[in-house]
């Protein structure tokens, strides 16, 4: 058995000299007047449809940047109107403090007595009244 039969796997015969004839290595250029150098011409409707396809691309893209940029907007006016509303609100509360304590009950009652010179009621300043049983009220229905 020789040896190309018990190795498949391996192919000896790259190792094996090769003559190189010279006249293998020519290569021959087309001619200028084949068929395979002539330029392809481009089709009309797929150049339109590229550039079609690259308008409307760009037509989304520049939405959505712009989209982001009025977001962006909005949102930095929604945060300056809320910490004005905060600042507003801690306004508002402080006030609502400062004039409960100045109506509270000893401060009226003192401005009362002092300024006003008004007095506490006394059982003798109430006076009871009665109504007679007799009064009523009536409607009229007079038509036109």
């Amino acid at each position: 058995m020789s040896l190309k039969e018990k190795n498949v796997a391996y192919d000896l015969s790259l190792f094996e000299e090769v003559t190189i004839n010279q006249q293998d290595n020519v290569l021959e250029l087309p001619n200028k007047g084949s068929k395979t150098n002539k330029k392809r011409k481009t089709n009309p409707f797929f150049v339109l449809a590229v550039s079609i396809f690259s308008f409307i691309c760009l037509g989304i893209v520049g939405t959505v940047v712009y989209n982001q940029v009025q977001l962006t907007e909005l949102t930095a006016n929604i945060n300056s109107v809320t910490k004005k509303l905060n600042e507003s609100e801690g306004v508002y509360t402080q006030l609502q403090v400062k004039t409960e304590s100045n109506l509270s009950l000893s401060i009226v009652e003192d401005y009362a007595k002092n300024e006003l010179k008004m007095s506490k009621i006394d059982p003798a300043q109430i006076e009871y009244i009665s109504l007679s049983k007799g009064d009523k009220a009536t409607i009229k229905n007079d038509k036109w």
